[in-house]
């Protein structure tokens, strides 16, 4: 079991879990707080979270745009292995590409976060209940073990 958390952003409270993610061409690695999305199909590194890792996203093989609510951005493949609790999946990852809200952020949350996707989100049973203060991803063994109608 993969214990998250919750952030405020505003007045809302977002879902989040930390995961190690390694590049091995690299032999960096670095924490990640990912923002837990199931709307989004793939998992994306966010400008900070690849800086932190000394790596930059320049060089990389061009990934498919990203579409969302803020529009279309850049990004960037990268190969990496992302740790959640017990497990570790090779993935190639999306990085977005750093805008100038990225670099002229004052805040401590950055301007776009990393975003945990369907691509391994799918590998889950994903529990968020805000009243119980509670974000899970739950192997298939732990889900299959409840007794859920």
């Amino acid at each position: 079991m993969i214990r998250g958390y919750f952030l405020a952003a505003g007045t809302a409270r977002r879902p989040y879990v930390n995961a190690l993610v390694e590049f091995p061409r690299h032999r960096r690695r670095v924490s990640v707080a990912f923002l837990i999305d199931t709307g989004a199909d793939r998992t994306v590194l966010a400008p900070s979270d690849l800086a932190r890792a000394g790596i930059v996203s320049i060089g990389q093989p061009l990934g498919p745009p990203s579409t969302g609510v803020g529009g279309t951005v850049t990004t960037r493949n990268i190969e990496c292995l992302v740790t959640l609790g017990n497990v570790t999946v090779e993935v190639t990852l999306l990085a977005f590409e750093p805008t100038d809200a990225d670099s002229a952020s004052t805040s401590p949350q950055p301007a776009i976060p990393s975003l945990l996707g369907h691509d391994l989100l799918s590998r889950f049973a994903l529990l968020v209940d805000p009243q119980r203060d509670r974000v899970l991803l739950l192997e298939p063994h732990e889900a299959n073990a409840l007794s859920l109608p």
